[in-house]
């Protein structure tokens, strides 16, 4: 199962010694007691497409009657941690996941990704799961957000920062910079704009996307009351953008429009911009 959902080639998940990064833990909050930490840990760890390599080891098993307590019952657990874990996606639902993967892609479809390449990911999550996947295609991935802590593992950086403030990354770093469904969360929209185009190299470009009113708001709200998404997630937006007021935003960033349309049957919208 293990090796069917998360593209691994195991012969033992629950091996009982487990050798990481001691900086990968910073991005896979534990909450699993007992033999359930072993699937949380293989399932974390292949949601960030870590290739897991396998060392053989040699033991000797104890009896039932020397004190060995697995039954079962634990294999079932660990059926249902499996799909749980599968489902779940780190901190976010089946439908949220599912969300980000089609934000994503409506928005990879425009870009480029070259192998010197700075990018900014803006409201990265703990995970920064954009990270990990384009890690092997870029130079360098920078992920931004408030609840972040601040490390560096690889080519991977988190950066701990409140975005309607001063970003502290040097000007004139970021060849793209990807923001999906971060500014809906925010106030002070504008502040946030500027600061991308300060970011910006000459010739970089913002990839944004957002809840497109007003059928957006109705359907994720239609989401949360289902529970098939987290309704912090959603009871959090502050506004929601037109693509006429998306241009204008990106207007008095000095950034210039090169895409603007909708996606998603017309419940999100995607701006592409240049400095």
């Amino acid at each position: 199962m293990i090796n069917f959902l998360f593209r691994q080639k195991l012969t033992d998940p629950e091996t009982c010694y487990k050798l990481l990064n001691r900086e990968l833990f910073k991005f896979i909050e534990i909450g699993e007691r007992g033999f359930g930490i072993e699937v949380e840990i293989t399932a974390k760890v292949s949601q960030l497409q870590i290739p897991i390599g396998e060392v053989p080891i040699s033991y000797k098993p104890r009896t039932f009657e020397e004190g060995k307590k697995i039954r079962a019952k634990d294999g079932l657990e660990a059926i249902y941690l499996i799909g749980k874990y599968w489902s779940n996606d780190m901190h976010y639902g089946l439908i949220d996941r599912w969300l980000r993967k089609i934000r994503f892609e409506a928005a990879s479809r425009y870009l480029k990704f070259e192998k010197n390449d700075t990018v900014i990911d803006i409201g990265c999550g703990r995970q920064a799961r954009l990270g990990w996947i384009l890690r092997w295609n870029i130079g360098n991935y920078t992920g931004i957000d408030l609840e972040v802590p601040q490390l560096k593992i690889g080519n991977i950086s988190l950066v701990t920062a409140d975005l309607e403030k001063t970003i502290p990354v040097p000007g004139g770093k970021a060849d793209k910079i990807i923001g999906a469904a971060i500014l809906e969360h925010l106030d002070s929209p504008d502040t946030l704009m500027k600061e991308c185009s300060r970011i910006l190299k000459k010739g970089g470009v913002l990839v944004l996307t957002t809840p497109a009113p007003p059928m957006a708001d109705i359907i994720l709200k239609l989401m949360v009351v289902t529970r098939v998404i987290r309704a912090d997630e959603v009871f959090d937006h502050k506004h929601y953008y037109d693509l006429e007021g998306l241009r204008k935003l990106a207007d008095k960033a000095k950034l210039k429009t090169v895409l603007a349309k909708r996606f998603l049957l017309g419940t999100n919208n995607l701006l592409i911009a240049e400095k």
